[in-house]
């Protein structure tokens, strides 16, 4: 399931360089083109992958992935973090995979308990 994500959204990202860079920092600028990729991720693509799971805290599920694939996204596409922009995206999807993978249906940990002075 990550595997299938993670190349997906590979296959819409541009490259790094000056011109193309500007559509996902849009997204980081503007209010509108995040809200409607926060509808997207979880109307369209981790949402549904998360419900057919019936796994517990859906909403917590969907934000872990996203988050998780979006600082990559980032990295690799808008900052041109010199490791994850030279990687192969077979490498990074064996990196990227298990954990998302494991945020929309792994065990999730239980918060410790708060404790009282």
């Amino acid at each position: 399931m990550g595997f299938l994500y993670v190349t997906g959204a590979e296959r819409h990202l541009p490259p790094v360089d000056s011109v193309r860079a500007g559509r996902p920092r849009s997204v980081l600028s503007d209010e509108g083109a995040a809200g409607a990729l926060r509808q997207f991720l979880a109307t369209h693509l981790l949402g549904p992958l998360v419900a057919a799971s019936r796994r517990d805290q859906p909403d917590l599920r969907v934000s872990l992935a996203a988050s998780h694939l979006a600082g990559l996204a980032i990295g690799r596409h808008v900052l041109g973090v010199a490791p994850l922009a030279m990687a192969d995206i077979e490498q990074l999807v064996a990196c990227a995979a298990p954990v998302t993978q494991h945020h929309l249906t792994g065990r999730l940990p239980v918060a410790p308990t708060a404790r009282t002075n």
